[in-house]
């Protein structure tokens, strides 16, 4: 087990001195793997997806994150490079979709602008 804070709990940290940013911020909190993302299809400006580092896992957040991006809107997906998981779904998914994913340079950071 890793001790870290409660999920959400950095975001509530800036409630009250950043509230027109928070105000925009609709934190989701679940399994992705069982969550229903239905109602928020194609409606999203910003999906950061860093969740489970797992293969099959990142593969089911990306498909997820595919359908609730809106037209515009950005997928940023955390921790590639660093986990095999996270960089063979990635990797497969350009390979397959020729989406034009990018790594920002010096990062961990993968991204994606749906247009």
């Amino acid at each position: 087990m890793v001790r870290k804070p409660a999920p959400g709990s950095r975001y509530e940290k800036y409630r009250a001195s950043h509230p027109r940013a928070i105000g925009r911020i609709h934190q989701l909190l679940g399994d992705s793997a069982t969550f229903d993302y239905s109602p928020y299809e194609n409606s999203c400006a910003l999906v950061f997806v860093d969740g489970s580092h797992a293969y099959e896992y990142v593969k089911s957040d990306t498909e997820a994150a595919l359908r609730i991006v809106r037209s515009g809107g950005v997928i940023i997906w955390h921790d590639y490079g660093i986990w095999e998981g996270v960089t063979k779904a990635l990797e497969e998914l350009e390979q397959q979709a020729h989406l034009g994913i990018c790594n920002i340079r010096g990062t961990s950071l993968v991204f994606w602008e749906k247009k």
